[in-house]
């Protein structure tokens, strides 16, 4: 009973999305001051994003390099361990 129900809601949403698909999508068409309320727009938010972008990879940068130096340390340390071992 549920196969032949899902088999008919599935049957029914391809034959949806094969007649919804075929529309052409109209063209947008923008007068000058839309157009110079958009960039406005794009402006602020690309400059509010740069600003939001520099401070993640300020953080980002501090972090890897934390982890990078606490690499390089132990690193040497146990070339330094390794080197007094040597020489006992």
């Amino acid at each position: 009973m549920y196969k032949s129900f899902f088999k008919a809601v599935g049957l029914l949403m391809m034959v949806f999305l094969m007649t919804t698909s075929c529309d052409e999508d109209i063209p947008l068409k923008l007068t000058s001051a839309q157009r110079d309320q958009l960039d406005t727009l794009f402006s602020s938010q690309v400059k509010d994003l740069g600003i939001e972008m520099d401070s993640l990879c300020d953080l980002l940068f501090e972090q890897d390099l934390d982890l990078v130096v606490d690499s390089i340390m132990k690193v040497r340390k146990a070339q330094e361990e390794e080197l007094r071992k040597r020489y006992q």
